[in-house]
């Protein structure tokens, strides 16, 4: 099968649903053909995966496929943005209960690496896919926005603008990622590279590296707890 080709006329935001037809069967179609289709693309991956495998996984008629999505690239878009919100929802929860930015920002960043190699879907979308880039930009810019004020209003952060942070941790990440994907880099260079962003708005090299080497395991731990001596700084624990 050839390569898939990016699919420019699909917008990564997830706004062109279906009209509700009487009890909302279209849109219980299409959510059906959604996740079939991130069943098969996991276990298949993207080029792999047929419109046939996954309208029977779907239990869909074929003609309900077309009712949907023009080509197997737009519903992998549709996918993918599901996924990615619903992955987008998981770090805001991490965010929003950890003050220490800096764990909540390893945690984000280690926790798409995991993602991106455990997934054979992500990682097909991540490299085949030019608007799952777009997706994926947004998601970690937004939730490194969020982060890094966090980090600058505790003081644990020290960056002169704000936005530069944000475009260079995202780059950072993202190249991670797909330097993992493409097999460049090991699984356990691509998590220790985690230190890279945190060292850029100004964690220190000793606390950027912990975390880094953290079992995934570990790193979770820290990431759901709240409060606690980790949450300040050690230059304003020492004072």
């Amino acid at each position: 099968m050839a390569k898939a080709k990016p699919i420019a006329a699909v917008s990564a935001e997830p706004t062109n649903e279906p009209r509700r037809a009487k009890g909302g069967r279209k849109l219980t179609a299409r959510r059906k053909l959604i996740d079939a289709a991130y069943r098969v693309m996991r276990t298949k991956g993207l080029e792999s995966s047929t419109i046939a495998e996954i309208v029977e996984e779907a239990d869909v008629g074929v003609g309900s496929f077309y009712n949907h999505f023009t080509s197997k690239e737009e519903l992998a878009q549709a996918v993918f943005s599901t996924v990615v919100e619903e992955f987008g929802a998981a770090l805001e929860q991490v965010t929003r209960k950890q003050p220490n930015a800096a764990i909540s920002t390893c945690f984000a960043i280690r926790r798409l690496i995991e993602q991106a190699e455990r997934d054979r879907a992500w990682a097909a979308f991540i490299i085949q896919l030019e608007p799952s880039l777009q997706m994926l930009d947004r998601l970690l810019r937004d939730h490194a926005r969020v982060g890094v004020q966090m980090g600058v209003d505790s003081g644990m952060f020290r960056v002169d603008d704000v936005e530069f942070a944000i475009t260079a941790i995202h780059a950072v990440t993202i190249a991670i990622v797909k330097a993992t994907l493409e097999g460049q880099i090991t699984h356990k260079a691509a998590h220790r590279a985690s230190a890279l962003p945190l060292r850029m708005v100004g964690v220190s090299e000793e606390e950027a590296n912990r975390l880094a080497a953290l079992s995934m395991t570990a790193l979770r731990k820290e990431a759901r707890t709240t409060g606690g001596k980790d949450s300040q700084p050690k230059e304003d624990k020492a004072r």
